[in-house]
């Protein structure tokens, strides 16, 4: 199970409350100056976006290993139940399926959490960066005189003559006022491509769903009473 993409409709909707649209503009001398940053670019370059990612990342391995762990003991449970089946009795055999739908839905509730939780501390850090890359972004605009910056992944923009790219000048400044506060690991995090990847942090991936055995989710009849 993977988790799927949350970022990208967040910093769209960021994005879209911090930059306005180009249509807002009665363009109508040649200084209008433009400019554009990509933002999920932008954040995956941060030295905190960087040190944020292995964070998520390593806590998400140490969890991952818990949830195979558990899932490998459902397996052991089904194995176990099946060579067992020709000697229990009914009411045995009812016993160990509700010990075993027991054990699966804990799987699946904690699968379903980390899941939320990874979400959300990926949604805390790119607000954080965001908010204090929108600052950069002020300071540059003003140092160089821009009428406009917009967002590159927000689709407000779709077409202009002469626009500057200031995204490289943005991390540069970024990481030049944030790199006491950056965290960065002793091992390099992996580099994301945001254009192929459409994230600005990783999406965490858990364990594989259990399998249900089916032997142990059919369900068996009562255990029959001894007739006298």
């Amino acid at each position: 199970m993977q988790i799927k993409p949350l970022l990208t409709k967040s910093l769209a909707l960021v994005g879209a409350a911090c930059f306005l649209p180009l249509a807002a503009f009665a363009v109508e001398k040649s200084s209008f100056k433009m400019a554009f940053v990509d933002m999920q670019s932008a954040i995956l370059q941060t030295e905190e976006g960087k040190a944020a990612r292995a964070k998520i990342e390593k806590d998400a391995g140490e969890k991952r290993k818990d949830l195979l762990n558990q899932q490998n003991e459902l397996k052991k449970m089904d194995e176990d139940f099946q060579a067992q089946m020709s000697v229990l009795t009914d009411e045995a055999k009812m016993t160990k399926q509700k010990e075993f739908q027991s054990k699966f839905q804990a799987l699946r509730n904690a699968q379903m959490t980390f899941e939320q939780d990874v979400r959300q501390k990926e949604l805390q850090e790119t607000q954080k960066i965001f908010q204090n890359m929108s600052h950069v972004i002020e300071d540059i605009s003003k140092k160089k005189a821009y009428d406009a910056v917009f967002e590159r992944g927000s689709g407000a923009l779709l077409y202009a003559a002469h626009i500057d790219d200031i995204t490289a000048e943005v991390v540069s400044l970024y990481n030049s006022r944030h790199k006491s506060k950056a965290k960065t690991s002793s091992k390099p995090a992996k580099t994301l491509n945001p254009a192929k990847d459409n994230k600005a942090l990783p999406n965490a991936e858990v364990a594989p769903e259990a399998d249900v055995p089916s032997n142990l989710t059919t369900a068996t009849k009562e255990p029959s009473k001894t007739q006298e």
